[in-house]
């Protein structure tokens, strides 16, 4: 049981029991003073008692010598003299009494007897009282006073003399108990003084004789550690002894563990670790000196280091390893070493001086490979540099305030000012937004991860402006540096106007002469009197008319998306106007075609340009009328969800082919080219609708069936007022 408690717990047990004995014999010993001090004070109080007794009997005869001498004829003439001695002792007697009954009040007999002799003293000086005055007038009256006086004086003596009698009995019993208690108290003390004394060295032999051998065990592990031998098994105790030798064998097993891996590390470290005595002579080496410098390490040892040093720095580092030595610090020095090859290679040497050893301890680096690396870095470097200054596009760099803080030669070139002009200026002192771009802009300059392109002007020196494209990156991750690329696009303005004008100029000029030739065309065919073929061919010629007006203004769309006017500013839309302007617009083109048309009614509200919406369900829709058998039906259905409304047109056409699914949404892609069934379309339409619903911020897509029709999809973000409109 002991083996499974710690030595401090059994050390405390010890203690607690010793203790414990301790407590016992002082519980002991203080009883038995406390009982002697009783004893005692019963004593002192037994004595006070007798003396007031006696001083009560004395009392007593004074003041009946007083009264017997009041009585007698030949001291007549003192009778004053005695009586005023008398009620003196009268005083006295009652004091003494009062006295007493306060001493004995916790002895009921003795208290009744002063009760009984205090009544016996008051009938006597009562009855001395009352007869003082008649016991002279005759001699048979003074003997019957002396006899009354006489019996009532014996008996206060007699009360008083028992008392006396019983506090003297008291007396002479009390010492031999005050006697017995003090000795039984010597003995008590003396016992506790041997108990304890034992008590103390059992406890002692006992923890002694329990750590003794555990402690030569662990000390003759820690000699056996040294002497590098197996260890004494662990000691089966769990107290601290126990606790020291299972560390100390974990601390071994962990210390010949990172031995082994110390020297699995110096077996196998790329770097060549050697050691050097006092004078410079290799002491040992490791493995690694094959393959680095391509000798054996018994080869080298015996030999001074700067042995195999070139002759140029041999001197050198002899200089600082010297001082090394004498100043007992840490160093590090180059120098080329001569191999066993006879190259040279570049190599670092960390070396330190161990007082102790005696020994300097050298750490060689083969720093060859570094230092090719290191040039060619340095030379990718500088074609990087040479790339970036002589890049076609400008390059700036700004800090998170928009501050300018370096340039490329192409910036220099494009902005027309230098380097020194340009750093530290502010980017917007250089820059000037299109309309519309300034916020894309700034928020470009001011984001911390969103790359941004926007389109802008370069402020140059003469006063004119360059139209440039400027992309926004970041620097660095954790910084606000960020990197501004500016395209020069003048070239591309240029093409982008001329795109316009000449587009402009095809709506003008074209659209004029093909209206007024489709009302003509129009009105021949409302005339009755022509032949069927002549009609058939005018409606040919109306159809061709009206696919090219289509061209025209999809066209037209197109360059207004290209521009960035397809869509106007978003408000708030109801779903219910834009479905029910679509199906206004498209129900009798549904009906020509024998197609009927159903639609889903929602109360919601989004965010969007009621008109461009209107445009996109009313292609979509034109398309699935389009490619539809007749007598079928396309439906138009709307789903609300917890941020966008999704719009559905579903058709029971043939379906679109899976590789086209992809790339169906580009411009001039079109799914067959026998799309003419119902009048041949531009490739242009899907594109406009995909512009139109991104520009609202939503996604457009088809999910298709071969065979069984598709459901072109596009979704518009739900208007909440705290959200800002997109442009």
């Amino acid at each position: 049981m002991l083996r499974r408690i710690t030595i401090t717990k059994q050390g405390l047990i010890g203690i607690c029991l010793l203790l414990a004995v301790e407590f016992l014999f002082i519980g002991t010993l203080a009883g038995l003073l406390f009982k002697t001090k009783d004893l005692l004070d019963q004593e002192q109080h037994d004595r006070e008692v007798a003396v007031g007794l006696n001083n009560l009997a004395n009392i007593s005869q004074k003041i009946g010598i007083a009264m017997i001498r009041s009585a007698s004829p030949p001291e007549l003439l003192q009778f004053v003299e005695s009586s005023t001695d008398y009620h003196g002792f009268l005083g006295q007697l009652n004091r003494e009494i009062t006295r007493l009954k306060d001493l004995v009040r916790n002895d009921p007999e003795s208290q009744r007897k002063l009760d009984e002799l205090e009544r016996a003293a008051s009938a006597t000086c009562n009855y001395y009282d009352s007869q003082q005055s008649t016991f002279r007038q005759s001699p048979e009256g003074f003997e019957t006073f002396n006899k009354t006086m006489f019996r009532l004086s014996s008996n206060v003596t007699r009360l008083s003399q028992e008392l006396i009698k019983r506090y003297r009995n008291t007396e002479q019993t009390k010492p031999s108990d005050t006697v017995k208690a003090l000795s039984d108290a010597q003995v008590v003390l003396i016992t506790a003084a041997l108990v304890n004394l034992l008590g103390a060295v059992f406890v002692a032999m006992v923890l002694v004789k329990r750590i003794t051998g555990r402690i030569a065990t662990l000390s003759d592990n820690v000699d056996r550690f040294s002497r590098e031998e197996p260890l004494n098994e662990r000691i089966p105790y769990t107290d601290e002894i126990g606790m020291i030798d299972s560390l100390f064998h974990e601390m071994t097993t962990a210390i010949q563990t990172a031995r082994r891996n110390e020297a699995a590390l110096i077996e196998n470290a790329s770097e060549v670790i050697c050691q050097l005595d006092s004078d410079g002579m290799f002491i040992s080496l490791s493995p690694s000196v094959r393959s680095q410098w391509h000798y054996e390490p018994d080869y080298l040892i015996g030999k001074h280091f700067s042995s195999i040093l070139r002759a140029e720095d041999a001197e050198r580092v002899s200089a600082e390893v010297k001082q090394l030595m004498s100043s007992g610090k840490r160093s590090n020095f180059e120098a080329f070493v001569l191999t066993g090859t006879e190259e040279h290679i570049d190599t670092t040497w960390s070396v330190y001086w161990s007082t102790t050893a005696e020994s300097l301890f050298c750490f060689v680096h083969n720093m060859t490979e570094l230092k090719n690396m290191e040039a060619l870095l340095a030379a990718q470097e500088e074609q990087v540099r040479n790339a970036t200054e002589n890049i076609p596009v400008g390059l700036i760099a700004i800090n998170r305030d928009g501050f300018i803080q370096s340039v490329n030669a192409t910036a220099e070139r494009m902005t027309g000012r230098t380097r020194q002009d340009l750093t530290f200026r502010p980017v917007l002192s250089v820059l000037e937004a299109d309309d519309g771009v300034a916020e894309d802009l700034l928020q470009a300059l001011e984001s911390k991860s969103t790359n941004l392109t926007s389109r802008c002007s370069l402020k140059l020196p003469d006063g004119h402006n360059l139209p440039v494209e400027i992309t926004s990156a970041n620097l660095e991750e954790e910084k606000y540096d960020r990197l501004l690329v500016l395209d020069d696009v003048s070239e591309r303005v240029k093409l982008e106007t001329m795109k316009a004008d000449f587009v402009n100029i095809l709506g003008r000029n074209l659209r004029e002469p093909l209206n007024d030739t489709r009302m003509r065309v129009s009105a021949l065919l409302q005339r009755n009197n022509l032949e069927s073929k002549k009609l058939d061919r005018l409606a040919r010629v109306c159809t061709n008319i009206e696919r090219l007006l289509r061209l025209i203004d999809e066209l037209l769309s197109i360059q207004k998306l290209g521009a960035g006017r397809l869509v106007g500013s978003l408000k708030p839309v109801q779903v219910h106007d834009v479905i029910r302007g679509a199906v206004e617009a498209i129900s009798d083109h549904a009906e020509q075609q024998g197609i009927s048309l159903e639609h889903e009614e929602s109360t919601s509200t989004i965010s969007g340009d009621r008109e461009r919406l209107v445009q996109v369900i009313v292609n979509l829709t034109g398309n699935a009328i389009k490619f539809s058998p007749r007598n079928s039906t396309v439906s138009l259905k709307v789903e609300e969800h917890a941020e966008h409304v999704e719009f559905s047109i579903v058709d029971r056409g043939r379906g679109i082919p899976e590789n086209m699914r992809a790339s169906i949404f580009e411009q001039y892609i079109q799914t067959s080219a026998a799309d003419g069934r119902r009048g041949k379309g531009t490739g242009l339409g899907l594109s406009i609708c995909k512009s139109i619903v991104e520009a609202h911020g939503g996604s457009i897509g088809v999910e298709s069936e071969e065979g069984s029709g598709s459901r072109f999809w596009f979704t518009v973000p739900l208007y909440k007022p705290s959200n800002e409109n997109l442009k």
